[in-house]
């Protein structure tokens, strides 16, 4: 890459806008992949970048395991432990905030929140790590899970944020939802794109993550995902605690 750290946006602000795509070259918007409505996320198969074509809507083939990826997010709490997997989706904010206050209100708080998801909608995920930073929980992607798309955004909001040693956390360009009606206003597509990049620096910033992290999520294609390494997770501050090494 030839852009500096702090540097994540492009040059060329001034070229035209003829599609969608070149509105999105041009700002630098970057959301960790955010899906707006796919409903699936991608898993690499090797290390860094890797082809997003396989979506992980299956069982995760390093793992060893048959469990599929839920479609939707299911929320499971044991002790103080509160485990989240599969697609985030719109209402899914107002479900663990609701369970994270039921917990808290019987005397058995959740101190613990594990990752294993595809991502999905980038505003609940937002959410949801506020509302885990609010509750002052850790929040950590244990061996074998992964945590794509709008997932490391939850991830972030972790008091403390941990990744294990086989654990994946992957990122890479925004996808569209509705590709036609954007072309059709692309001035208010283009009010979007900046309002949500803005959106996504505010709380990055918000969550003491640097907003460099955003670098290898513009440099990677929606049907690629970049995996970070360990060393990207420590500079980006994304992990407070052990990561692979």
């Amino acid at each position: 890459m030839t852009r500096s750290q702090n540097d994540p946006r492009p040059a060329g602000a001034a070229t035209p806008f003829h599609t969608v795509n070149g509105m999105l070259a041009a700002i630098g918007l970057v959301v960790f992949g955010y899906e707006f409505d796919s409903g699936k996320g991608p898993r690499p198969e090797t290390p860094q970048v890797a082809d997003a074509a396989d979506l992980a809507s299956g069982p995760d083939p390093e793992s060893g395991s048959t469990d599929a990826m839920p479609v939707h997010l299911v929320i499971r709490v044991s002790g103080d432990e509160m485990s989240l997997r599969g697609h985030i989706a719109p209402g899914d904010a107002g479900r663990v905030a609701l369970e994270i206050a039921a917990r808290r209100r019987a005397g058995s708080p959740v101190a613990r929140v594990t990752l294993d998801s595809t991502g999905g909608s980038l505003h609940d995920a937002i959410l949801i790590g506020r509302v885990l930073r609010s509750a002052g929980v850790t929040t950590e992607v244990r061996d074998n899970d992964i945590c794509f798309s709008a997932c490391p955004y939850l991830f972030a909001g972790g008091a403390q944020r941990i990744v294990q040693a086989k654990a994946r956390l992957g990122v890479h360009q925004s996808t569209d939802a509705e590709p036609d009606r954007d072309r059709q206003n692309p001035r208010k597509a283009l009010s979007d794109l900046q309002s949500s990049e803005a959106r996504v620096i505010s709380y990055l910033d918000e969550m003491g993550v640097g907003p460099g992290m955003l670098q290898p999520a513009l440099a990677t294609p929606p049907d690629r995902i970049h995996v970070l390494s360990a060393e990207e997770l420590s500079r980006y501050h994304l992990t407070t605690g052990p990561t692979r090494g």
